[in-house]
């Protein structure tokens, strides 16, 4: 390596990760991230929801989706239904 140059995750890059981490948390506890994310997928009553999956697997690569669950199946809460 050049004399003064950063390997990727070498002590130099740390301070940029970390900022962008408390970017992020600062981003989702701001602009509730995650209670608008809620909203989108599921229902009024949180027992319906559609939502988007993406993963990536060795050999497969990148595959997608969607994930269907349904809470209170019999209307007792108790039992659910998840798909996908």
């Amino acid at each position: 390596a050049a004399r003064g140059a950063v390997r990727p995750g070498a002590r130099g890059d740390a301070g940029a990760r970390g900022c962008a981490r408390r970017g992020a948390l600062w981003a989702h506890d701001r602009y509730q991230l995650g209670e608008r994310a809620k909203r989108i997928v599921f229902n009024g009553e949180q027992t319906v929801g559609l939502f988007p999956t993406l993963f990536f697997e060795t050999g497969s690569g990148l595959n997608g989706g969607a994930r269907f669950i349904y809470r209170e199946l019999f209307g007792d809460g108790k039992l659910s239904a998840r798909a996908g």
